[in-house]
C-alpha cells in the first residue's frame, strides 16, 4: 500500500456498494447545486433541460462509468476552458460560437424589410396558395422581433417542419419565375443561409450541453472521491490505476523485480473484456520475464482466454 499511494487497510468497494455511492453523491450535487456555484447551477439547469427527469440518468451513468477517463479529462492542465475549445473545434466552431450568438446571427442576417416588401409587391400578382402563404409569412414576421414565433413563421417558407430545405419548386411558382427569377433566386440563398445557421446552433447546443453534463458529472464524481477518502476505500478503478501509476513510476521499479521472482505463468480469463489500462499492467509483469539480470532460465509463459465475438472493447 505504501508504495502504491494507497491507505492501509483500505477497503474495496464492490460495484452494488459504487453504485449506490454514486447516486448519493448525485443527489448531493442535485440538491445542493447553485448554492456556492451559480455555474454548476446553470450546467445542471442545461443538462435536465435537455435530458428530462427520466433522461438525467442515461446521461450521467455512462460519463461516471469512465472515471478514471473523465476524471484524467477533467483534470488535465489545460483547464475545462480548453476542454470547451477542444469540443467546438472538434465541432467544426469558433471559441466565440454559441447558441445565443448563432440565434442573433439569424436574426440579423434576415432578408430586409425593404427586400421582403419588394418580392410581396411581385408574389402579390400571383393568386397561387404558396405564393398567398409567403406574403403572409413575411408581412407577419416583419412586425416580431427575434424569438420563437418569429423563427418559426419565418422558417416555415424555406423549411419543412424537419427543418430541412424545402424543394425548390415549393419555395414559389412558375408564374412568378416568369415574372421575376430573383425571387426564386432570393429565396434559395437565404433558405441555404438558414440551413447552414442551423446546422451551426445545432452545433453549439451540443458544444454547450456537452461542456455542461462534463461539468455535472465532474461534480458528482468529485463528492464521490471525497467520501472514498474519508472512507479510506477504493473502487475497482482505482486499483487499476494506482497499480499503473505504480509500475511506472521510476523508483518503484524493485516492485517488478520483486512479483517477477514470483512469477512464472501467467493465466488471462476473459481476455476479450480486459482494458487497455489492465493489458498495460499485463505487459509491465510480463516485460521483466526476459529483461536482463531479472530473466530465469525457467520456461515462462502467457496463455489468453476470450472470445472475440463478446469483446466490449475494439481491438
Amino acid at each position: 500500500p505504501f508504495e502504491a499511494n494507497v491507505p492501509a487497510g483500505f477497503d474495496i468497494l464492490d460495484e452494488k456498494t459504487v453504485e449506490a455511492q454514486l447516486l448519493r453523491a448525485r443527489d448531493s450535487v442535485i440538491s445542493s447545486a447553485g448554492r456556492s456555484d451559480p455555474v454548476l447551477r446553470s450546467a445542471l439547469a442545461m443538462v435536465i433541460e435537455a435530458t428530462g427527469e427520466n433522461g438525467f440518468n442515461k446521461v450521467m451513468t455512462p460519463l461516471l462509468k469512465a472515471r478514471t477517463a473523465l476524471r484524467a479529462l477533467l483534470q488535465e492542465k489545460t483547464g475545462k476552458s480548453t476542454l470547451e475549445i477542444r469540443i467546438k473545434q472538434a465541432l467544426g466552431l469558433r471559441h466565440e460560437d454559441t447558441s445565443l450568438s448563432v440565434t442573433h446571427e439569424i436574426y440579423e442576417g434576415r432578408l430586409s424589410d425593404d427586400r421582403l416588401r419588394a418580392m410581396m409587391a411581385v408574389l402579390s400578382r400571383s393568386d397561387a396558395k404558396t405564393d398567398e402563404k409567403t406574403i403572409a409569412a413575411f408581412s407577419t414576421t416583419m412586425q416580431l422581433p427575434s424569438s420563437d414565433e418569429w423563427e418559426n413563421i419565418y422558417f416555415n417558407v424555406f423549411l419543412t417542419t424537419e427543418n430541412t430545405a424545402r424543394a425548390a419548386k415549393g419555395l414559389t411558382t412558375v408564374a412568378i419565375d416568369e415574372i421575376d427569377p430573383s425571387v426564386r433566386a432570393t429565396l434559395l440563398t437565404e433558405q441555404q443561409r438558414l440551413v447552414d445557421l442551423l446546422r451551426k446552433r445545432k452545433a453549439t447546443d451540443c458544444a454547450e450541453r456537452s461542456c455542461a453534463a462534463l461539468r455535472v458529472a465532474g461534480a458528482i464524481l468529485a463528492h464521490y472521491e471525497q467520501e472514498k477518502i474519508k472512507a479510506g476505500s477504493l473502487d475497482f478503478d482505482d486499483l487499476i490505476e494506482r497499480t499503473n501509476a505504480l509500475f511506472t513510476r521510476a523508483g518503484a521499479r524493485w516492485v517488478l523485480y520483486k512479483l517477477d521472482q514470483g512469477i512464472d505463468h501467467l493465466l488471462v480469463d476473459e481476455a476479450q473484456d480486459t482494458s487497455p489500462a489492465q493489458w498495460d499492467i499485463l505487459h509491465a509483469l510480463t516485460e521483466e520475464f526476459h529483461a536482463g539480470e531479472t530473466a530465469r532460465m525457467v520456461r515462462r509463459t502467457v496463455f489468453a482466454v476470450c472470445d472475440p465475438n463478446q469483446s466490449i472493447y475494439s481491438f
